[in-house]
């Protein structure tokens, strides 16, 4: 069997995803190709995350950059999705990031239409179902739900797996035909490890924290998209109005052109030549992303205007600690249902501000860490694998069933 990964990104959560999901089926006897740019594989994430795969990946440096706009970025992911079928010719495609990919396919009914992509199985990874969310009320949301209900029910792909609670309520109740698109929830995948009493020091000492003190923190790519600039203006105001000088702001990811003028910013500057701002700007790795969170008292995802989940979130469960979250979409909801901390608007900075420093003075015991990592438990790394292989496997056993009746 040839299974084909596509992944033309390798930036953010890209190839570092991959990479959590591969060790599921690298032990298969299946051959794998992924399919990418050709600057991905000479880039520090590859290095970081890929690289140590050696030979038992093929690589197929296929994949080009696609126009800015998120029509034509979504147009040229599929005719370039399904250019690579017809080169690869695999029995098996996984496409890590199908987001507008899907919907270009579904428009003209491509997957069943394409001689290759009828015939074998394909499953998609989607993380943006903002479109599903009780408060998508236009046009554009409308037909985007009318869309994905035709796209299930035709059976397109043969599993699309969500990354989103409120794609998936929305996916359940959509009335199967008979061969209806396979819906899962998939993890976001994470690290469990021990907690024991000095998890949160060493953590520190190992990234170059101070030992002492209070640490709100954000990891990832350090851009506008995941609000930086409204965190940092946030903890400066905090910083300004409360007795805070034992208080942190760790910014742990790559830091976008916009951020690094937000952190010119006077008194902002300040705050970063202090050290109670400290940015570390580089990628993490998925150790260093759990040792960011168990390092901090406050981990946050102030993303305005975000759809899906957010694995910081996540590893802040993973590591028993609280986050402080956007108070809209799948992050409102995944932090209130779980208890998992609290959500605030995060584009009004004073009240941004006053969330921080009440978050920091709430009581958070061994109680409040077991319980948030119970959530996390489904999240792990071993589970994401076996729900991402669970196909393959499955066809293999089949596969081997058969040659033993025959034989």
């Amino acid at each position: 069997m040839k299974l084909l990964i596509y992944e033309p990104n390798h930036t953010g959560h890209h190839f570092a995803y991959l990479a959590r999901m591969l060790p599921g089926v690298t032990g298969l006897p299946i051959d794998i190709i992924v399919a990418t740019k050709p600057r991905a594989i000479e880039s520090d994430e590859f290095d970081k995350t890929l690289k140590d795969f050696g030979d038992r990946l093929e690589y197929v440096t296929c994949c080009s950059d696609a126009p800015g706009t998120t029509l034509g970025n979504a147009r040229h992911r599929a005719n370039e999705f399904l250019r690579t079928l017809e080169l690869t010719r695999p029995d098996h495609a996984w496409i890590m990031y199908g987001d507008g990919l899907w919907q270009i396919l579904a428009v003209n009914n491509r997957l069943n239409t394409n001689p290759i992509a009828s015939r074998i199985p394909i499953e998609a990874w989607l993380y943006r179902g903002g479109f599903s969310y009780p408060t998508a009320t236009g046009f554009g949301d409308r037909m985007k739900r009318l869309l994905f209900r035709r796209l299930a029910r035709k059976r397109g792909f043969t599993a699309l797996h969500l990354d989103d609670e409120y794609l998936y309520d929305f996916a359940r109740v959509i009335d199967p035909g008979p061969s209806a698109t396979e819906m899962v929830l998939t993890p976001n995948p994470i690290e469990l490890r021990p907690l024991e009493p000095d998890t949160a020091l060493e953590a520190r000492k190992r990234l170059g924290l101070p030992e002492q003190g209070r640490i709100v923190s954000l990891t990832g790519m350090i851009d506008s998209r995941k609000g930086a600039d409204l965190l940092i203006r946030a903890f400066a105001e905090h910083h300004r109005r409360a007795d805070a000088a034992d208080s942190h702001l760790v910014l742990g990811g790559p830091h976008d052109d916009r951020i690094k003028a937000v952190l010119e910013e006077p008194g902002i500057a300040r705050l970063k030549t202090d050290g109670h701002i400290i940015c570390q700007d580089r990628f993490f790795s998925a150790d260093e992303m759990f040792d960011v969170a168990a390092a901090s008292t406050l981990v946050t995802a102030p993303y305005p205007n975000h759809s899906g989940r957010s694995s910081i979130i996540l590893w802040a469960a993973a590591a028993g600690r609280p986050s402080l979250g956007v108070d809209r979409g799948c992050i409102d909801r995944v932090i209130t249902e779980e208890k998992l901390g609290w959500t605030c608007d995060v584009s009004d900075i004073e009240a941004f501000a006053r969330a921080i420093g009440e978050a920091l003075e709430q009581p958070w015991g061994p109680e409040e860490q077991a319980r948030v990592r119970r959530y996390a438990e489904f999240h792990r790394v071993e589970n994401y694998q076996r729900i991402a292989s669970s196909r393959i496997r499955r066809r293999l056993d089949m596969t081997a069933a058969h040659s033993t009746e025959e034989a």
